[in-house]
């Protein structure tokens, strides 16, 4: 069985160029459809209901396009292809030969049903829109087969935005998928230069100091007291030194907050679950705490990628009071148990061990919520 791909959303911005080649099609009715309102003219009350229809049309579908196709909105796109539908089933009615044989207008409803929503409402939809045009058509009085080319032409414009809303999806998921690639290899990189600093610089850097300490040590009472001095400031270099490699190595290693937050976001809707971030972090939060806080998404967004089968994710971060809390939710299929498993557990022990605690429900109806509540550093 298919599962439902959720929807990847877009800004205005995004595939401006595809935008307005699909604005272009207006051409055809400002070009056709105005032509035969002036010539011949038609009575004025007629004409003005006329124009008034073909600007709804026109107004409806570029905003759909330019405002609302790929935001995940539905109930904007609801709103764009009522009122499309509505402008189009005016204005035919009003005078069907405008339109006649072919009723093509109701391509644009069939184009906008298909892209408004997820694939399967998509169809729904798309069928809709297809049975009030071949409707439409027959209350015209037009012939059998003027019909049915109609149903056909908009069943396919509907199933081809269809699979072009799902070509979008994915490709707005490959992309995602390869920064998170290129983050990791980042990351990773990070890693081997922490382990590098430690593993050889900090080894060098402990064998100076030491060997400093003990040639200070070892210096007899006779010695001149500018050698004991140099000897002391090597050590003392040193040892400043072994510390700052230290919290360097330690920098690298710990994780940041805010990347680990929209490496979650980015990671989960590359696998197909909609993902829902609501964050307060503060910009004087402590590095211990955005560390802990962040392995905490981690081990959060880890269990919804590999054991929810989830559509969507809620992650909410907030500060308040001295304490943070972190609680993340979905709409899988919940967990057999409360107490998790090793990632939870160990989830737990950190964050007891620092004053904190750690709670997990799974809802009747589905779904599993984790809520991590940790008093900051004062």
């Amino acid at each position: 069985m298919l599962r439902a791909r959720p929807a990847v959303k877009l800004s205005p911005r995004d595939f401006r160029p595809g935008r307005l080649l699909m604005l272009g099609f207006l051409l055809v009715v400002l070009s056709r459809d105005l032509f035969n309102l002036f010539f011949p003219p038609d009575e004025l009350s007629t004409l003005s209901l006329s124009l008034v229809l073909v600007a709804a049309l026109c107004v409806s579908y570029g905003w759909f396009w330019l405002r609302v196709a790929g935001t995940g909105d539905a109930r904007r796109a609801t709103i764009a292809l009522v009122v499309l539908t509505a402008s189009v089933v005016g204005f035919t009615v009003l005078d069907p030969s405008r339109s006649y044989p072919f009723f093509y207008p109701f391509y644009y409803c069939a184009m906008v049903a298909g892209a408004a929503y997820s694939w399967r409402v998509g169809l729904v939809a798309t069928a809709a829109v297809t049975a009030v045009g071949t409707a439409v058509a027959a209350w015209a009085h037009g012939r059998g087969v003027v019909e049915i080319d109609l149903a056909l032409v908009m069943l396919l414009l509907g199933l081809t935005a269809v699979a072009v809303r799902r070509h979008v999806a994915s490709f707005v998921q490959l992309r995602l998928a390869r920064e998170e690639v290129r983050r990791l290899a980042v990351s990773e990189e990070r890693l081997r230069v922490a382990r590098d600093l430690h593993d050889q610089l900090g080894q060098s850097l402990s064998t100076v100091f030491l060997q400093s300490e003990a040639l200070v040590l070892e210096l007899p009472a006779e010695a001149d007291p500018r050698i004991a001095r140099r000897a002391a400031a090597v050590a003392e270099t040193a040892r400043s030194a072994l510390e700052e490699m230290r919290r360097v190595v330690a920098g690298y290693r710990s994780p940041d907050l805010r990347a680990e937050l929209e490496h979650a976001r980015q990671i989960l809707e590359a696998c197909g679950v909609a993902c829902h971030v609501d964050t307060a972090v503060p910009a004087g939060i402590r590095d211990a705490d955005a560390a802990a806080l962040a392995w905490a998404v981690r081990e959060a967004s880890t269990n919804v990628l590999r054991h929810s089968a989830a559509r969507a994710c809620w992650i909410e971060l907030s500060i308040a009071g001295g304490e943070a809390r972190l609680v993340v939710r979905d709409d899988g299929r919940g967990a057999s148990r409360t107490d998790g498993g090793t990632g939870l557990a160990g989830l737990r022990e950190r964050f007891g061990a620092l004053g904190g605690r750690v709670t997990t429900e799974t809802s009747p109806g589905g779904g599993f919520r984790l809520d991590v509540q940790y008093p900051l550093a004062t």
